[in-house]
Formats: structure tokens, C-alpha cells, sequence
């Protein structure tokens, strides 16, 4: 009898296993990307974005990042509401929804998102 045989028969079953963790490593990893969006867009919306959001629908924020705005961001802004100007590394947006301030500020290069004050 040939001994590389019997050890395909004795490893049958098992070829099931690896795909099934790859899958849950996968869906782990996914969940942990939601949960972190979710939990950094809750702490840097500060409290008077929140206020602002409950009694308006669309409000103007100031976005602030720990860098000055490449052309990738200031893209990525627009789309979610107007740019209205850019100083250092904040960017001054109006007509912004509630979930587009939540989308802003769940991007990991976003420090804080604050209510822009008018003048």
C-alpha cells in the first residue's frame, strides 16, 4: 500500500475550513471598519454640529484636517456638499446634509468637523 494515499483519505473534510475562516476574518474585519467609522464620526462631530443637525437639514461646517487639503479631499468634499473656501488646513463647507456630515467626519483624516461660524 502506498503511503501518500492514505493520507489524502485521512484529510478529507478539512479542505472546508479554510475558506470559512478567510470568510469570517473577512467579515470581522469589515464589521471593525463600520464600527470605527461610526465611533470616530460620533467623537469628532462636535456638540453644536449635532444640535444644528436636529433642527436643520442642511448646515455649514468647518473640516478641520492635520494637514493642508490635497486635490483627493477637496474632490471627496465636494461631492458631499459646497466648498466654500480653504485656510490652512480647513476646509469651509456649506449646504451639507446629516449624512454627509456623518461621511466627512468618519474619514480617518478628519480631525474635527465644527459648526462654521458666519463673519
Amino acid at each position: 500500500m502506498m503511503p501518500h494515499v492514505l493520507a489524502v483519505g485521512r484529510r478529507t473534510g478539512v479542505y472546508w475550513r479554510r475558506p470559512i475562516i478567510a470568510t469570517i476574518v473577512l467579515a470581522a474585519l469589515f464589521t471593525g471598519e463600520k464600527l470605527f467609522v461610526a465611533w470616530h464620526a460620533e467623537t469628532c462631530s462636535s456638540a453644536p454640529v449635532k444640535e444644528a443637525l436636529r433642527a436643520l437639514d442642511k448646515i455649514a461646517i468647518r473640516v478641520e484636517l492635520g494637514f493642508p487639503p490635497e486635490k483627493f479631499h477637496l474632490l471627496f468634499l465636494q461631492k458631499r456638499g459646497r466648498v466654500t473656501g480653504v485656510s490652512g488646513s480647513t476646509v469651509h463647507m456649506a449646504d451639507v446634509s446629516a449624512d454627509n456630515v456623518r461621511t466627512i467626519a468618519g474619514r480617518y483624516w478628519v480631525s474635527r468637523v465644527d459648526v462654521r461660524e458666519e463673519g
